[in-house]
């Protein structure tokens, strides 16, 4: 059976963006940065914003939204949290196997930062 990306996975609101932007729980290197929140719900969700600023092709933001959306499908220890992936401008020069393991590892490092800071 395929692991979808489903509705419940996904942050479709402007003011659930804005909820997490307005948050200080972030992990970045310098293709990516990644803004998180505590949810109520039992599980994580995911939102993209790939900027046309920062990626100017199409085929280019739509590729990084396919690889984040399949390492998202793919994390076993994310805790429940809203998530916005944003795109830095050095993000169009990584191979999609470095954009992969780049993903990957801000996903490591935001599970061990958010469980720092809501295990009280």
């Amino acid at each position: 059976m395929l692991n979808r990306f489903l509705k419940s996975q996904r942050l479709l609101k402007s003011d659930e963006f804005q909820a997490v932007r307005g948050t200080s729980l972030t992990v970045s290197n310098t293709n990516l940065l990644i803004l998180a929140k505590k949810n109520e719900l039992s599980n994580a969700r995911l939102g993209l914003a790939i900027s046309k600023r920062n990626v100017k092709l199409a085929v280019q933001r739509n590729e990084i939204k396919r690889v984040a959306r399949e390492s998202f499908r793919q994390q076993v220890g994310l805790p429940n949290l809203d998530v916005v992936l944003m795109a830095r401008p050095g993000v169009i020069s990584l191979t999609k196997n470095e954009l992969r393991q780049c993903i990957d590892e801000l996903w490591q490092q935001l599970a061990k930062r958010a469980q720092r800071c809501y295990s009280s």
